[in-house]
């Protein structure tokens, strides 16, 4: 049953185009992506494809931790970063981000780094050479916060380009 996996798996990559992350970038040297994402990550998933493709934000997906400690898939506008964007609901953020870093001890999003964020893409605008990253699903990866302000800014009929990624 193994060599069967093995075999079908090394078939699929082969139907799909199969890329690594070492290939893509090679092949697409102008891409960026954030360093903390891409040595945590995105250097060690077992990619079996990946491209580049433009998709409307209304089609992006967000995951949102429930209180049961369960992930599940909405809609991008009802993530906690966009409806912070767009009540300036500080607490209801914080109070998401504090459920993220208790259940898994991860501390990298604070409201303070957000506001951060929005600031510099006001001032700055967002630059698509550093793409947002989605699941085959359109779930968001790595960009949420940035495709939240996007979609803020633009709304959901604004077209961006993402790095999607089959693993």
């Amino acid at each position: 049953m193994k060599k069967f996996k093995n075999f079908f798996k090394i078939f699929y990559k082969r139907l799909l185009n199969y890329k690594n992350i070492k290939d893509f970038e090679q092949q697409f040297p102008n891409i960026k992506f954030d360093k903390q994402y891409y040595d945590c990550f995105l250097s060690k998933m077992d990619i079996y494809n990946c491209k580049l493709e433009r998709i409307k934000l209304k089609n992006l997906k967000c995951r949102i931790l429930q209180e049961n400690g369960k992930w599940k898939d909405f809609p991008l506008n009802q993530s906690p970063d966009y409806c912070y964007l767009q009540t300036k609901d500080k607490q209801a953020y914080i109070k998401y981000h504090n459920l993220v870093e208790e259940t898994l001890n991860d501390c990298s999003h604070s409201c303070e780094k957000f506001e951060q964020l929005i600031k510099s893409l006001n001032e700055y605008g967002y630059d698509d050479k550093y793409p947002i990253c989605i699941k085959k699903n359109n779930v968001i990866i790595d960009g949420q916060h940035r495709a939240s302000y996007l979609l803020n800014k633009y709304g959901e009929n604004y077209w961006i380009t993402v790095f999607k990624i089959y693993y």
